[in-house]
């Protein structure tokens, strides 16, 4: 087993001690060192690649995220999405709609329980007395298959949509 090189030991230790306490850059980098100090250099190499996935996977959750609350918070069908109410929810009355798109605009109580892929697509909330749910789905642009990569917006239309829980 050879040893890991000097420099990149000391670069991987610098990310350690400037990483925030149970950050993902953190566990990131005590992996690597890990890794090089049982199976050295080509530990090094594995796990980089492997660490290289990881990171890829969470930055396109991030974006997922940040495009389903840009989308959600407002309302706006030209950040490449539509809003749907559902029958039940309009059946309820303008102020009633006024008041759970008021909610959905606020929403911010994602848990592991509701949000367990960490894209803030789907949550649930009481407004005026009533629970809803909503929920985004992502299509192709011509709204025909689902999309390819739903953390582009290029090939991605989403489709939130507001609904009773009977309804869902």
């Amino acid at each position: 087993m050879s040893s890991l090189p000097h420099t990149a030991k000391a670069e991987l230790e610098e990310v350690l001690q400037n990483s925030a306490h149970g950050s993902l850059e953190e566990a990131v980098a005590r992996h690597l060192l890990d890794c090089v100090s049982r199976f050295g250099e080509e530990g090094l190499r594995k796990a980089t690649s492997y660490a290289d996935c990881i990171l890829e996977h969470f930055s396109r959750t991030r974006d997922i995220a940040r495009l389903n609350d840009a989308l959600r918070r407002d309302l706006d069908p030209a950040a490449n999405g539509t809003v749907l109410i559902t029958a039940g929810v309009k059946g309820l009355g303008e102020e009633v709609i006024n008041a759970a798109m008021t909610a959905l605009r606020e929403f911010d109580d994602f848990t592991e329980n509701n949000d367990p892929h960490h894209e803030h697509d789907f949550g649930s909330f009481t407004a005026s007395g009533h629970k809803f749910f909503w929920k985004i789905d992502y299509y192709d642009l011509q709204m025909e298959r689902l999309s390819p990569d739903p953390s582009d917006p290029t090939v991605t239309r989403r489709v939130l949509t507001l609904l009773l829980p009977e309804e869902y």
